[in-house]
């Protein structure tokens, strides 16, 4: 047990990891963040009409991402 207790994460950085999971479990912020990884820059409007979602869900999808 004791090894365990050691081997584990804090509360606080279990917590972090946790937001970070959460945040990437939405599929459409995981696309507009893959999407990102591999160009300099797109804006909400190229990203919208890549994806076929609007430009209000891919701002929202960016504020999410840019919170955390």
């Amino acid at each position: 047990m004791v090894i365990a207790r050691q081997a584990a994460t804090s509360a606080d950085e279990a917590q972090a990891l946790a937001d970070v999971f959460g945040v990437l479990a939405d599929a459409l912020r995981l696309r507009v963040l893959t999407g990102l990884a591999g160009t300099d820059e797109l804006c909400v409007g190229d990203l919208a009409l890549a994806f076929g979602v609007s430009d209000d869900a891919v701002s929202y999808a960016l504020r999410r991402l840019r919170a955390l």
